[in-house]
């Protein structure tokens, strides 16, 4: 990949949005990026690996993963390009990776330093609020992934998460997020997810219609939460 190349993929980036391209450009210039490259399976970072430079994914899809003490490995998130990797880790006091970071893809990212990060946040406030923004939307998926853990199968979860997002003024939502992303969080492939909301719609219990879902009874779902109680 080309230098030319390596610059606009990273211009790509969500951090980066509504930046000032002057600044970009002229930040840019005082960098020497190096685009590192990881064939598919491949291993990038280990957790505890210390992390004081962001990752930025020009290329490819990196799968974060948490193994305990038993050796059973779990999904935290999946990254696709072009995304930053970890940037509340680059800001935490320790800097270590909580996670193991591995390539589900052929990958390719660039490492961008603190320092470097920092001036280009004090030049364009934008990429500040970027940054504060990728960090709170990664906390509120990661807390309602954590919160969906106490249910024991999938259509509790789904139900739990639903009834978190309806409001007393409609029984029809838009779901924030892919049916990746929702798999993700629910800890589940996404064909598992398919096949359990299309068993839900035609039970009655939901009504789809792509990212919009409608529930007939309020009821319905909160029976589903009763049993698992």
């Amino acid at each position: 990949m080309t230098d030319d190349c390596v610059r606009v993929s990273l211009l790509q980036c969500p951090l980066f949005k509504q930046a000032d391209n002057r600044v970009l450009q002229q930040w840019l210039d005082a960098l020497t990026l190096a685009c590192e490259r990881y064939e598919q399976n491949q291993v990038i970072n280990f957790q505890g690996d210390a992390y004081d430079q962001l990752k930025v994914l020009i290329s490819g899809r990196v799968s974060a993963q948490f193994q305990d003490y038993s050796g059973k490995v779990m999904r935290v998130e999946t990254l696709e390009a072009p995304e930053a990797v970890a940037t509340a880790v680059l800001f935490s006091r320790e800097q270590k990776l909580p996670v193991t970071l591995v390539a589900e893809t052929e990958v390719s990212l660039v490492r961008i330093s603190k320092k470097a990060l920092l001036n280009l946040m004090q030049r364009d406030i934008s990429v500040l609020e970027n940054l504060l923004t990728d960090m709170g939307d990664r906390l509120v998926f990661l807390a309602e992934k954590a919160r969906l853990l106490r249910f024991s199968n999938l259509r509790q979860k789904i139900a739990s998460y639903l009834l978190s997002l309806f409001t007393s003024m409609s029984r029809t939502v838009e779901l924030p997020y892919t049916r990746e992303k929702l798999a993700e969080m629910f800890g589940v492939e996404r064909p598992s997810l398919s096949r359990e909301l299309s068993r839900m719609d035609e039970e009655g219990i939901i009504s789809l219609d792509g990212k919009r879902v409608t529930v007939p009874r309020i009821e319905d779902l909160e029976e589903i939460l009763d049993l698992f109680d």
